[in-house]
């Protein structure tokens, strides 16, 4: 096991949890003061994304415990196919579940819309970034404090395989890995962001076709994603493709947005 986690890695993880705070609260406060977005579509973009993941999460656990679970699994096109499509359906099925009741109420301002996906994203930036990073921020200062033995005299051996592999990847990544994540999450967020505006319009101009295009572009974003971490691409090769597909999905909410926000 590693003995010593270095100051530039905790520092990279503590730069990446403060990042993971400050995204979405950051972006409360600009719709909030610049747009005038209403609170409560932030607090239900929170909350429609931790019951609609969470539903997703169950969906796919029973998938692959299913019979075909081990083909699926087997199948870098597979994986894609459940990676990409459940999170498309699931998120903005949710989104558009939120807009039809809590918000239906709250659509006369377009800034909602934003400040929606602020919350969707936002939570999830948070359970990615904050969640992950004080795990690792935990584990890193308990191996320079030498208590390391301690955990491990508790752990049973599946246990204790996992936490070495979870060391083990501490010690060996570089620290501005650690970094990564933020741009990572700045990309998401952005796509959440324009994926609320199309679902937003498509509830209310009528237009189920926006509410099908949020889903195809999520299910291309995640399938990909999915790809690139099968056939195991550099890093830095991940974050450029995730941030030219998240352009793209960012100017077609802006034509989004121009288009419809204009005419209210």
């Amino acid at each position: 096991m590693p003995q010593y986690i270095s100051s530039a890695s905790i520092t990279c993880m503590a730069i990446s949890c403060f990042a993971g705070a400050a995204i979405p609260v950051g972006l409360f406060l600009l719709f909030r003061r610049k747009m005038k977005a209403e609170t409560l579509p932030f607090f239900v973009g929170c909350a429609i994304f931790i019951i609609f993941v969470g539903l997703e999460s169950i969906l796919v656990n029973l998938l692959l415990s299913s019979p075909v679970g081990s083909r699926i699994a087997a199948s870098t096109a597979l994986m894609a196919l459940v990676g990409g499509l459940l999170p498309g359906l699931f998120e903005e099925t949710g989104r558009l579940v939120a807009y039809r009741t809590v918000l239906k109420d709250k659509m006369g301002n377009d800034a909602n819309a934003l400040m929606y996906g602020a919350g969707h994203g936002g939570v999830e930036a948070v359970a990615i970034l904050v969640v992950s990073m004080l795990s690792n921020l935990a584990l890193a200062i308990t191996i320079n404090r030498g208590g390391i033995g301690s955990l491990t005299a508790v752990l049973g051996d599946a246990e204790l395989a996992q936490l070495e592999v979870q060391l083990s990847a501490l010690a060996t990544t570089p620290a501005w890995h650690f970094l990564l994540g933020i741009v990572e999450r700045i990309f998401a967020v952005a796509a959440h962001l324009s994926f609320s505006v199309m679902v937003w319009f498509g509830v209310k101009q009528r237009k189920p076709s926006l509410y099908l295009l949020a889903v195809a572009l999520h299910a291309v974003m995640d399938a990909v994603t999915v790809v690139m971490t099968q056939v195991g691409l550099s890093p830095i090769v991940e974050e450029i493709i995730v941030g030219v597909m998240a352009a793209g999905v960012v100017v077609l909410g802006h034509k989004v947005w121009q288009q419809y926000a204009a005419k209210e």
